[in-house]
């Protein structure tokens, strides 16, 4: 998952109570959600914790890189937005976005994903 503001609950919200104890989640933030709260990094970590078998949570905000993508990305599926996940950006905001199962889309998604996610640092809590 990919997303430069990130808030607990909606993030909740979008996962829902999908099985994902078995999977595991790499979630790239930026500063954005670190300036929303401590509390709420806390609260995501909470979360993510508890809904998924492990976790890593990683900050991408460089002078040369900042991750502003909104992506979710499954082994078999990709959804690229321009929702941040926040409660307004899902029910007051005009959003866009796109849904594929594409293996080809998926695969390039993934690589980008985690060449952006090698230039972050794990977020400390």
């Amino acid at each position: 998952i990919s997303g430069p503001f990130v808030e607990a609950s909606t993030l909740q919200l979008l996962v829902g109570n999908t099985y994902t104890t078995k999977l595991n989640c790499k979630l790239i933030i930026s500063n954005g959600t670190i300036e929303l709260e401590k509390y709420n990094l806390l609260k995501i970590e909470t979360f993510l914790k508890n809904h998924f078998n492990s976790f890593e949570i990683r900050v991408v905000d460089k002078p040369q890189i900042k991750s502003h993508a909104k992506v979710w990305i499954s082994e078999k599926s990709v959804h690229i937005t321009s929702a941040n996940i926040l409660p307004f950006s899902q029910t007051d905001n005009f959003e866009l976005g796109i849904y594929s199962s594409n293996n080809i889309l998926v695969h390039d998604a993934t690589l980008l994903f985690d060449k952006v996610w090698s230039l972050g640092e794990p977020v400390k809590l």
